[in-house]
């Protein structure tokens, strides 16, 4: 019932070792476009579902918190290598 109200407009899918990442775009009836994110993965022998809804008025900033989170992992992984390596 919930979903005859929106209108996908763009699907991915990602494999990340044992989990999978779904990356849709889809409509209201309204016209309000929305990332939907949802995650699929598997925990004890039972899958569990994880969604995240980013609505198109606040994609810009939801952008620039991944862009910062992903620098500060990169930068982290590679400070952690140069210890590493010594």
């Amino acid at each position: 019932m919930e979903n005859q109200n929106r209108e996908e407009l763009y699907s991915c899918k990602v494999f990340a070792g044992r989990r999978t990442y779904y990356f849709n775009v889809k409509q209201t009836h309204r016209g309000d476009i929305f990332l939907l994110i949802h995650e699929v993965s598997p925990d004890g022998g039972v899958i569990k579902h994880n969604r995240v809804v980013v609505y198109e008025d606040h994609l810009a900033d939801f952008q620039e918190g991944i862009a910062k989170a992903a620098e500060f992992i990169s930068d982290a992984v590679a400070g952690r290598e140069k210890l590493e390596t010594k």
